[in-house]
C-alpha cells in the first residue's frame, strides 16, 4: 500500500509538536482525543485527511496512544498502513495492521496504541446518514434502527475480498496527482462504494435480513422502549421513564438497546432527536433556537457540536439547502 504519496496533498498537520496533531484530529473527526503517554520530542506527527459532508478519511502517522471520545453519528473504520496498532473497542481487543480493519459504532470510543516505533493508520469517518442509506437500499424499505458492526474483518478471508479490492483501489487514487479524485462528488462515490462493501461483507445486526430478505426480530421490551420514545421525542424523557414503558428494569432494557442497536436508551433519545431537528430545518420555516429548543436541546452551543458530529455539517449548513 503507499504510504509516503498517500493523502500527500491532504496535510493538515505536520510537526514535532504533538499538540498539533491532537488538535487537528479532534476537529477534523469532531471528537475529543487525550494522548496516553508523553510524546517523542524526536518525532515528526503527521496528519493527512479528506474531509466531505458524510465521510472523513485521516491518515495519522505517531508513536503515541490515545483515548478518543464517542462519534454520536458516525461510524469508524480503521486501517493499518505500516506497523501494528494495538485496539479495543468495548473490552474487545485486536491488533490492527494492513491485513485487518477494525469497526466502530456510534457510540463507541476507541483505544488505540501503536507500537514504540512509530505507525501509520487510516482512519474513515462514515455518518449514519450514509450507512442508513446504503442499507435502505440494499433491502428495499427502511431498517427498523441503527446498524451495529462486528468490532474486526480479516481482509485476508475469502468473503472480505471485495472490502479489500475496494480499499486498495481508494488508497491507489488518492496517492494520484489526478484532479479527478479530489472531485467531492467522486470521493462520495468512493465512500458510497466502500459503504456497500462493508454492508455486504462484514457482520452487522442486519447481515441475516441482506441474506435472507427478513428483518431480525426484536424483543417485545426493546420494542416498547422504542414506541414509547417516538411517542414522546419532545417530552422530558428519563432512563426511568423509558424502563417503565418497557416493562421492566432499566438495565435490562439497557442490555437490549446495545445488543440490538449498539447505543444506549439516552444516546438513542439524543439521536432521533437530532433526526427531527434536521427533518424540520430542511422542510420548515423556524429558526435553529427555535427547532432545537422544540426537541429538547436547551444549550445551543453543545446542540450545534452534537449535530455536527451526527450529520457532519453545522445547522447552519443544512438551514441553507432549505
Amino acid at each position: 500500500m503507499p504510504d509516503s504519496s498517500l493523502l500527500r496533498r491532504y496535510t493538515l498537520a505536520h510537526s514535532d509538536n504533538y499538540a498539533d496533531l491532537v488538535n487537528a484530529v479532534s476537529q477534523t473527526y469532531g471528537c475529543p482525543v487525550r494522548p496516553l503517554g508523553p510524546p517523542n520530542p524526536r518525532t515528526v506527527y503527521d496528519f493527512r485527511a479528506i474531509r466531505g459532508v458524510q465521510f472523513t478519511v485521516g491518515l495519522v502517522s505517531s508513536d503515541v496512544g490515545v483515548h478518543a471520545g464517542q462519534l454520536d453519528g458516525s461510524y469508524v473504520v480503521n486501517l493499518g498502513v505500516t506497523g501494528e496498532v494495538r485496539t479495543e473497542r468495548r473490552g474487545e481487543r485486536m491488533v490492527n495492521t494492513a491485513r485487518n480493519v477494525a469497526v466502530f459504532n456510534p457510540g463507541d470510543r476507541q483505544l488505540l496504541l501503536p507500537e514504540p516505533c512509530g505507525s501509520k493508520s487510516l482512519g474513515i469517518r462514515l455518518s449514519r446518514e450514509l450507512i442508513d442509506k446504503e442499507l435502505t437500499a440494499l433491502l428495499g424499505r427502511p431498517q427498523d434502527g441503527p446498524v451495529c458492526f462486528d468490532f474486526t474483518a480479516d481482509l485476508t478471508e475469502p468473503h472480505s475480498q471485495a472490502l479489500r479490492v475496494v480499499l486498495n483501489a481508494m488508497l491507489q487514487q488518492w496517492s494520484s496527482d489526478d484532479d479527478l479524485f479530489r472531485h467531492p462528488a467522486f470521493q462520495l462515490a468512493q465512500m458510497r462504494s466502500l459503504t456497500i462493501s462493508l454492508l455486504l461483507s462484514h457482520r452487522h445486526n442486519f447481515s441475516e435480513a441482506l441474506e435472507s430478505g427478513h428483518s431480525p426480530l426484536r424483543p417485545r421490551p426493546l420494542r416498547r422502549a422504542l414506541d414509547y420514545i417516538e411517542a414522546n421525542l419532545g417530552e422530558h424523557l428519563t432512563m426511568a421513564d423509558i424502563a417503565a414503558a418497557a416493562g421492566c428494569s432499566a438495565k435490562t432494557v439497557t442490555e437490549a438497546f446495545h445488543d440490538h442497536l449498539g447505543v444506549t436508551p439516552m444516546t438513542h433519545v439524543r439521536q432521533r432527536r437530532l433526526e427531527r431537528v434536521r427533518e424540520d430545518l430542511l422542510n420548515g420555516n423556524d429558526s435553529i433556537g427555535m427547532v432545537a429548543t422544540r426537541w429538547g436541546f436547551g444549550h445551543l452551543g453543545r446542540f450545534a457540536l452534537s449535530y455536527r458530529q451526527h450529520f457532519g455539517e453545522q445547522p447552519s449548513d443544512t438551514l441553507r439547502r432549505r
